[in-house]
């Protein structure tokens, strides 16, 4: 024989709501020129003519030369970044909670969630030889706050 609990909506309905807050978390990405999709797999490889790397990436954030100026040598630099939001216990808040077995309320502590926010700003810079591409390097810098 099944037994029912009156219960199960209220552990139901925390169940969702627990996926919920878990699954709440989002991330953007961006990229200066072309849309590209975050998931997405773009192949770059040495020799690739830069006609392939605008479609793949779009224009480059700017053009400059490189230094000591050497001829037919430009470094083209693109920007990325990804903004991802999460959740965080950051405080502790006493809350009344009544305990069905004494029948008495009693101080429980339950986290303080705060949103953190974590932004990765890439700068890829692409060393280009006469409309090839001979090189590239990238550098990231990682900024977290809390709102």
């Amino acid at each position: 024989m099944l037994m029912y609990s009156k219960n199960v909506p209220l552990k139901l309905t925390i169940a969702i709501f627990s996926i919920v807050l878990a699954g709440g978390c989002t991330t953007t990405s961006s990229t200066t020129g072309k849309n590209v999709d975050p998931v997405g797999v773009v192949t770059i490889y040495k020799g690739i003519p830069t006609s392939e790397l605008v479609e793949l990436l779009g224009e480059p954030l700017r053009v400059v030369d490189v230094d000591p100026p050497r001829e037919g040598f430009e470094i083209w630099v693109y920007n990325s970044s990804a903004k991802n939001v999460q959740y965080k216990a950051t405080e502790m808040e006493e809350i009344p909670f009544f305990d069905p077995i004494t029948g008495e309320y009693r101080p429980m502590l339950e986290p303080v969630l705060t949103p953190e926010t974590s932004t990765l700003i890439v700068e890829t810079q692409f060393l280009v030889y006469q409309d090839t591409v001979v090189s590239w390097k990238s550098k990231g810098e990682l900024d977290k706050t809390y709102n």
